[in-house]
């Protein structure tokens, strides 16, 4: 267990020590996957992962039976409008591909409302497009861009989706397989074991100037979108009626309905997925990514100094905080 450093303990909220109790909550799981993934590196397939599928079951999903299979038919395109969208900046695609699509289109009843900065077609041009646009997927500064220049055109708020780097990282490189190499799913575990040795300290120096960049803007921060509570049954729908308010601001005609937001949290993102996360930590569900012990002492030492560098930020505060318990207690050693 970590402790608190003199240069934070007197601003850890009642949020912090609140995460501190809900993780908690994930303790006995925790220890049967700590059990079943031992340091001694064995995949967590077979009989590995087959001990702690039943911590799923732990997943009280009751309360979505009531939900349609899928959410409302959105309505026809508009022929105009007033609002300019909001950038939503995360890490080297670190966010499970077409998560924001699946959330954001429902949650503010457009066809195509959440949009790829770097795709390219008919009426569509770096997300400025032939139909309304809410949010901007991009992973600057991992791709060089200048965002200032970019200020008339977008909303003065930005919505940063953040992950612990030590899911983030090998999440990032499983999507370059996925997108650029024809691999499908989760990366063979040897081959994220031959790789992660060089890319731990650049991929984490890459995560934390992406923070720091948009810090560093022109733009307001909205939100964090916190991939951990995105992915959570309780705290995932708050994300979303966070995040729909903020449209609401914007001038989007955002849902406001607590029961509607619910239903469209838990269609996009999905029984599996909301299993898979309760299992691995993840959205996949063949390894949980090793780690060795040197890259959980870097992990830890590099959130200290990333917590001195953003002092007075509270609740990025909470987050790295919780972030370096979540790494201390429940990173997957060996391999």
């Amino acid at each position: 267990m970590f402790t608190v450093g003199p240069e934070v303990k007197g601003k850890l909220s009642s949020y912090a020590k609140n995460q501190k109790v809900m993780t908690l909550a994930g303790v006995a799981g925790c220890v049967v996957l700590l059990t079943a993934f031992s340091s001694s590196g064995s995949s967590a397939t077979g009989e590995g992962l087959q001990g702690v599928r039943q911590i799923a079951k732990s997943v009280d999903l009751s309360s979505f039976k009531h939900c349609p299979a899928s959410d409302p038919i959105l309505p026809m395109p508009k022929d105009e409008w007033m609002t300019k969208p909001l950038w939503l900046p995360q890490f080297h695609h670190s966010m499970p591909h077409h998560l924001d699509d699946k959330l954001i289109n429902p949650l503010t009843k457009t066809e195509a409302g959440a949009k790829d900065f770097y795709t390219s077609g008919p009426g569509l041009h770096q997300c400025i497009a032939d139909t309304e646009t809410v949010t901007c997927n991009n992973i600057y500064p991992k791709m060089d861009m200048d965002i200032n220049s970019h200020y008339d055109e977008f909303y003065n708020k930005y919505i940063l989706f953040i992950r612990n780097p030590m899911t983030a990282i090998p999440s990032s490189h499983n999507s370059k397989l996925n997108r650029f190499h024809s691999v499908i799913g989760q990366t063979p575990e040897d081959e994220w074991a031959s790789t992660r040795d060089g890319w731990v300290a650049p991929m984490f120096k890459q995560w934390k100037n992406s923070i720091h960049s948009w810090r560093d803007s022109k733009y307001e921060l909205g939100m964090y979108l916190v991939y951990e509570d995105l992915m959570d049954v309780n705290r995932g729908p708050q994300a979303l009626k966070k995040m729909a308010a903020l449209f609401k601001e914007a001038g989007f005609d955002a849902e406001s309905d607590e029961e509607a937001i619910q239903c469209i949290w838990y269609n996009g993102i999905g029984k599996e997925s909301i299993e898979n996360h309760k299992i691995m930590g993840q959205e996949y569900e063949g390894y949980i990514p090793g780690f060795r012990e040197a890259h959980k002492t870097f992990f830890l030492r590099e959130l200290d100094k990333f917590l001195k560098e953003i002092r007075g930020d509270v609740e990025l505060e909470n987050i790295l905080l919780r972030y370096k318990w979540e790494i201390d207690g429940r990173i997957r050693i060996g391999v």
